[in-house]
């Protein structure tokens, strides 16, 4: 029986998230990318010790993951 998990995903470049969070008025404090996501995207992928999948070693290292954190600006050079 297949998992019953519901995931959404979007795809929104980098660019176009930082710069969303920026014209919020907040400050982009951590942006991560991994090779590594937490369901099988693709068949040829590889469980990795953490229990997350990755490309196989013979297919190009591409990021597949992207975190960004941002806190509220305290009126720098805001209204």
């Amino acid at each position: 029986m297949p998992e019953a998990t519901v995931s959404y995903e979007w795809r929104h470049g980098l660019g176009a998230v930082h710069n969303a969070l920026v014209g919020a008025g907040l400050r982009v404090d951590l942006m991560r990318e991994t090779e590594e996501i937490p369901r099988r995207r693709w068949q040829d992928m590889v469980a990795t010790p953490t229990g997350w999948w990755r490309l196989p070693g013979t297919r190009p290292r591409i990021p597949l993951l992207f975190a960004m954190r941002a806190t509220k600006s305290l009126g720098v050079g805001r209204p």
